[in-house]
């Protein structure tokens, strides 16, 4: 392809991109398999979407505008009882200074949990002060279902308590209804 020859900067992960997906050289985006971005699936699609935008702006004649942002990028472990996580570890919190308040649990006795026997299960979440959600760590048979319930409220800045609130309304007993548990320590 000549990247060179393009101004195009890359490595051995991919193309060197901005948080709009432009390449080095402005008038070129990279997204999926070539992009050096997150190499999953549905980031993938995200970054698509992102260049895809951007190029229709530039086409006409407006600058980019759409960002990838991969602060709420969950992730799985599909190991039984699955592991999965969003947001920043609480290790990176206190490195970083930031202030935040956790509701933590294991061997959880809910009774999602006693009816199907299940005896290994966590969760810790960390909000800050201001009640955003910072990170979301969840060891559970559904921890895909709930992560992602937690992705999108972090991608669309649900503070903790809407949050609960929203949840109160989930079908019981569900792991989804067992958020309202893990979220009410955080309650002011």
């Amino acid at each position: 392809m000549d990247l060179d020859k393009a101004g195009i900067q890359y490595e051995r992960r991919g193309i060197r991109v901005n948080d709009s997906m432009q390449t080095t050289n402005a008038g070129d985006y990279a997204a999926g398999d070539w992009a050096a971005t997150l190499q999953l699936a549905r980031v993938v699609d995200a970054v698509a979407q992102v260049a895809a935008a951007n190029i229709v702006s530039r086409l006409g004649n407006r600058a980019p505008h759409s960002t990838m942002d991969y602060s709420a990028v969950p992730t799985v472990l599909f190991t039984y009882p699955q592991y999965g996580m969003v947001g920043a570890t609480e290790q990176v919190l206190v490195k970083e200074g930031k202030g935040y308040a956790k509701s933590f649990g294991r061997e959880l006795n809910w009774p999602t949990y006693r009816r199907v026997g299940m005896k290994s299960a966590a969760y810790k979440i960390l909000a800050g002060d201001d009640g955003t959600l910072l990170g979301v760590h969840i060891l559970a048979d559904n921890a895909t279902g709930l992560i992602s319930m937690f992705s999108l409220a972090m991608r669309n800045h649900i503070p903790v308590d809407k949050l609960y609130h929203q949840c109160v309304m989930t079908p019981y007993p569900s792991r989804e209804s067992d958020i309202i548990y893990m979220l009410k320590p955080l309650l002011v």
